[in-house]
């Protein structure tokens, strides 16, 4: 075991925080994990995919985690890896059986621990091979980088035996911004045709996260084109927006048709309608459709603008 990570502290206003605030501090920042996962950090490779060592790190010095104490006032820890990339031998393949063992970055803090150490240091738990081999349990104050299959009778690490497990770091929810808890898209659509049939002439697609509880949705489309109507445009001529599948017909917000009514005919110039709709607790991919049906006739649209956004409220 060496300190191979040092832990970081900061400085307000020029004065330095000590150790013990400054992990408090942290702990109300942030949740733990790895800084920039996409950017390599801490990531577990083959060292040369001819011996039984690991590699760790993502070339570059410096990367940074989160990791969080598991005793009360211990605080969050955010240790900095000293070294490009860091080998670490995996123990002797079982003969028989194979195994899981678990790369970690764990943080030692004598305060609370009484190890006798104040650093980070990444280690390789060796796991016990057995038929149906489970990965070793994490150790306190520290999170996992990756887990290794060891097969029986290998001599010989490879990428394919490494399974990644780091996950990024997030701010505290309490500080992320609005934008975590809403949801937009738009589209436009150059032409279309309104018939008899009521159906979809422009539909965006929104991704609701499954950590929502619930959430509302509101939308607006807009259109535009002259059209001689032969009809009376009362009744003859019907938008909609049809939220994840309900018609929002009740709720509209703003709902705008000019009519040039010259010579007896309804010259639809173009319109604007809006809908809301609340109480919706199904995550996934959910559609939002600008629909439009008319009485007799085919009516020519364009420029259709639909705009979308869903809403996190629980």
């Amino acid at each position: 075991m060496a300190a191979t990570a040092t832990l970081l502290t900061r400085d307000i206003q020029g004065e330095s925080l000590s150790a013990a605030t400054d992990r408090l501090v942290n702990a109300i920042l942030f949740v733990e994990g790895v800084v920039d996962v996409a950017g390599n950090s801490f990531e577990v490779l083959q060292n040369l995919g001819t011996d039984m060592n690991v590699k760790i790190g993502s070339g570059t010095a410096f990367d940074r985690a989160v990791v969080a104490g598991d005793l009360v006032g211990q605080g969050t820890f955010i240790p900095e890896h000293q070294n490009v990339s860091q080998v670490l031998a995996v123990a002797a393949s079982d003969p028989t059986n194979d195994r899981i063992d678990l790369v970690i970055l764990k943080v030692y803090d004598d305060t609370f621990d009484s190890s006798g150490n104040d650093f980070a240091d990444i280690e390789v738990i060796t796991g016990t091979p057995d038929a149906a081999p489970v990965p070793p349990a994490l150790p306190s104050t520290a999170i996992s980088l990756a887990e290794i299959l060891v097969q029986n009778a290998v001599t010989q690490i490879v990428n394919g035996d490494i399974t990644d497990k780091r996950i990024e770091y997030q701010l505290a929810a309490s500080l992320q911004s609005s934008s975590h808890d809403e949801v937009r898209n738009s589209t436009e659509v150059a032409s279309a045709t309104a018939t008899t049939t009521d159906a979809s002439k422009a539909s965006v697609s929104l991704t609701i996260p499954t950590t929502w509880g619930s959430w509302e949705c509101e939308a607006h489309a807009t259109f535009a084109k002259e059209v001689a109507h032969a009809n009376s445009p009362a009744g003859s001529f019907s938008v909609k927006l049809r939220i994840d599948g309900t018609d929002q017909q009740t709720q509209v917000t703003e709902r705008a048709m000019d009519i040039d009514d010259v010579g007896g005919n309804g010259a639809i110039l173009g319109g604007a309608i809006g809908g809301r709709r609340t109480g919706m607790t199904t995550t996934g991919s959910r559609t939002i459709e600008f629909r439009v049906v008319v009485d007799s006739v085919t009516v020519p649209l364009t420029d259709i603008y639909l705009y979308a956004r869903a809403i996190r409220t629980s």
